[in-house]
């Protein structure tokens, strides 16, 4: 069985790499470190200043995933209707 010591280091890569721009890596590796963390009856109070970064990286990432999506989103419809524009007055 690992010491307490090596879970608490495999957690923290697992966090590390939870931030991945892979979003089915990084949500793999959370899970993981999740069920780590339960199964050592490990609380974010042991990983703290850690668990805060990762939260607020993830969340920095999904926001930014969802103003890229936009972005793209309203780019596309400009294009579309310039496209369309164009053919109309044809």
């Amino acid at each position: 069985m690992e010491d307490l010591e090596t879970i608490k280091r495999r957690v923290r890569k697992l966090l590390a790499l939870s931030k991945s721009p892979n979003e089915s890596e990084a949500l793999s590796a959370l899970r993981k470190a999740n069920e780590l963390m339960a199964e050592h009856r490990l609380t974010r109070a042991d990983f703290t200043g850690y668990v805060k970064k990762s939260v607020k990286s993830i969340v920095a990432f999904a926001l930014f995933a969802w103003i890229d999506r936009r972005l793209v989103a309203a780019m596309m419809a400009f294009e579309f209707s310039n496209v369309m524009s164009e053919y109309l007055r044809k």
